[in-house]
């Protein structure tokens, strides 16, 4: 019988696998491999893929431009301030790998949040104070007393440099993140703001942008500088501060965020800059893009149509905190002060080139007009105790420089007082014959930053320059400025116990100090027998203060609301009776959502 074709072939086939030998078998697996490879080596390399994705605020909460957020140097988590409905105002913790948020205790009216570089501690600034916290738990740990500030950043060796506050010739400093002295970090200029620093990979050169408000209305200039020298060097212009990542800079250019090659080492631009993102946005007069990398390719931006300062709506509350009425609409206000007949309310208004007019609001009929125009910023305005003229600081002339004009606008502004600092008045004497005002004390002369003078006013002064008398010239740093009601005594607040704390003092004898705070003050209003001031809390306080020849007698402060309403240094006013607070509160639609975007080098174009 024949065999099946199948049974033919079994020992042909044995014979053939018999016939192998183990050499052969390896020459034929090396040139399958080789095959495997050239076809492997002939696919087309993965494309990087760009993740996009949004993150919105937590429940019965609005992202805050106040607490931007901030992307750890990892690319695990991030931190941004939320305000809640009450007015609340914290930072926020989320990890990349969560869908919920959690709050920081201990971060109430925080502002400017930035990572320590192994992604565990955040710092910030709150209540006069730069702050860390450590984000696996623990109480916020203060590091510095400040007068406000726009800005820090963490180097891998340890140091932090900081910005000192907002104001013109408030320059940059340094600490170690375990605490201890600081230290001057560059050389103030008192026509500039010094802000947003940002350090460099070797953890010794940092970027910082500093605003010029005297130049065209606001000129951001982008500067590198090192731990090692107080010496800086400016490289470029933009709208917004800057960052370093995967080797380019970061910073916002008309609305578009721009990402340019940058030479780390060397220290220069080294390629065409190309959009990242459209309509970034752009917030404060000096001018910070909020907007956030990583070191592992995440970036996080909020768009908008830009801004300088949130839309605030001037509100009036009583004393315990109970909104009665609003005046005039929504503006970007940065600061109030009201008249002493408390029908008038001037305030300083930012706009889109970075600069700020004053505007007059008639309370009776809640009208505003504008009091100042031109390029450059106004702020500061105080009223002269007949409510008929005010005088400001303005960079039109580009310094800080003292200015009066009638609030009728009968007459053009006229220049007060200039000099080689810069200067921002705070209060006028009762009797009209005099004007407190700060002054700018230079870099090199010491720690503090600014000092208090009293102007003279003569009514015929046959062109004589005047002459300013010090007032308090410490080792500390001295804000505010505010007459008693029968003019002799002034209420300051200073930073001598290590943290800005409210006093009054003789005008006779400023040393002799008596402190009325008891845990953080600034902001000082006199009313009467009672002293207002915003606490480290942010808690509006009145203490009643009696003063005699001589003599004082302070009362226990006492809180005008019961919670924070999240008020600013300068965004309050009282009412000449002290019944009633005015105050600019944000209102608007609150910022737009975080988007996310992960691998964003790759969507760059070319």
């Amino acid at each position: 019988m024949p065999l099946l074709a199948s049974q033919r072939m079994i020992p042909t086939i044995g014979r053939i696998r018999l016939a192998w030998s183990w050499p052969s078998i390896a020459v034929l697996a090396m040139l399958a491999l080789a095959a495997q490879a050239f076809v492997h080596f002939r696919e087309a390399v993965p494309e990087v893929r760009v993740v996009r994705s949004t993150v919105l605020p937590p429940e019965k909460t609005s992202f805050s431009d106040f607490g931007p957020v901030a992307l750890s140097p990892d690319g695990r988590k991030m931190v941004f301030a939320a305000t809640s409905e009450d007015g609340k105002r914290q930072l926020w913790i989320r990890a990349m790998d969560s869908q919920v948020a959690q709050p920081l205790a201990g971060t109430e009216d925080v502002t400017l949040p930035f990572w320590s570089p192994d992604s565990r501690w955040v710092a910030f600034y709150a209540a006069s104070t730069l702050r860390k916290i450590d984000t696996a738990g623990g109480p916020p740990i203060p590091l510095a007393e400040t007068a406000g500030g726009c800005g820090g950043s963490w180097s891998p060796n340890g140091t932090i440099v900081f910005s000192t506050g907002s104001a013109a010739g408030s320059a940059l400093k340094k600490i170690s993140a375990g605490g201890g002295a600081t230290a001057p970090a560059t050389v103030a200029d008192g026509q500039l703001s010094y802000c947003f620093p940002w350090f460099l990979p070797d953890g010794e050169h940092f970027l910082f942008s500093t605003n010029n408000p005297g130049a065209n209305g606001g000129q951001i200039s982008l500067w590198t500088g090192s731990l090692k020298s107080t010496e800086a060097s400016v490289f470029a212009k933009a709208d917004s501060n800057v960052v370093y990542a995967e080797g380019r800079l970061l910073y916002v250019r008309e609305g578009t965020l721009m990402g340019q090659p940058f030479n780390a080492s060397a220290l220069r631009a080294d390629g065409n800059a190309v959009p990242v993102a459209e309509r970034v946005t752009i917030v404060d007069r000096n001018r910070r893009g909020l907007f956030s990398v990583s070191g592992t390719g995440l970036l996080a931006f909020q768009t908008g149509s830009g801004k300088t300062e949130a839309g605030r709506q001037l509100t009036w509350f009583d004393r315990a905190g109970k909104r009665l009425e609003t005046v005039g609409e929504p503006r970007p206000i940065v600061e109030i002060h009201m008249s002493a007949d408390g029908r008038g309310v001037a305030a300083t208004i930012g706009n889109v080139t970075g600069g700020a007019d004053l505007w007059i609001y008639d309370l009776p009929r809640g009208l505003p007009r504008r009091f100042t125009s031109g390029p450059g910023i106004n702020l500061a305005a105080r009223w002269s105790p007949d409510s008929k003229t005010i005088a400001f600081s303005s960079t039109r002339g580009g310094h800080y420089d003292l200015y009066t004009k009638p609030v009728d606008g009968s007459r053009p502004e006229e220049l007060l007082y200039a000099d080689d600092q810069a200067k921002t008045p705070t209060n006028w004497s009762p009797d009209g014959k005099s004007l407190l005002y700060l002054s700018q004390r230079p870099a090199k002369s010491g720690p503090a930053n600014q000092d208090v003078f009293l102007l003279p006013l003569t009514p015929e002064r046959h062109g004589a320059p005047l002459k300013p008398v010090p007032v308090l010239q410490t080792d500390f740093a001295e804000i505010g400025g505010q007459f008693s009601p029968d003019g002799k005594w002034f209420a300051i607040h200073t930073n001598e116990s290590q943290k800005f704390e409210t006093y009054v003092a003789p005008l006779a004898r400023p040393n002799e100090k008596y402190q009325v705070s008891r845990n953080g003050g600034t902001s000082a209003r006199w009313r009467g027998r009672e002293l207002f001031y915003l606490a480290a809390t942010g808690q509006i306080l009145a203490a009643e203060v009696r003063t005699g020849e001589g003599t004082v007698i302070v009362g226990p402060p006492r809180p005008v609301f019961g919670r924070s309403l999240g008020f600013t240094q300068q965004s309050w006013e009282v009412s000449p009776d002290g019944q009633r607070i005015l105050a600019a509160v944000p209102v608007g639609p609150p910022p737009e959502p975080i988007t996310l975007v992960q691998n964003w080098t790759a969507a760059l174009k070319k």
